[in-house]
C-alpha cells in the first residue's frame, strides 16, 4: 500500500497534503497500542484456535468477510 501511494504521488508529481506526522511521537505509539491489542486478541482466542473445528470456522469467517467487502 505504501509503495502504491508513493507511486501515485510520483506519477502526479505531488506530495500528500498537510504536515508529515511525527513518527516517534504519533505513529510509533499508535503502532505499539495496536500490537498490544492484537497480541491480547490472539491470546483470548487461543482455545478456539486449537479446536477441531478451527479450520472450518476460519474458512466460514473468511467467506463472510469476502461477502461483506465486495
Amino acid at each position: 500500500m505504501q509503495n502504491a501511494l508513493f507511486a501515485n504521488w510520483r506519477a502526479a508529481k505531488t506530495t500528500p497534503d498537510g504536515a508529515s506526522p511525527d513518527l516517534a511521537k504519533d505513529t510509533r505509539p499508535k503502532l505499539d497500542r495496536l500490537t498490544q491489542q492484537l497480541v491480547s486478541a490472539l491470546a483470548r482466542v487461543e482455545p478456539i484456535r486449537h479446536g477441531d473445528d478451527c479450520p472450518l470456522r476460519f474458512a466460514d469467517s473468511i467467506a463472510r468477510w469476502k461477502h461483506l467487502t465486495r
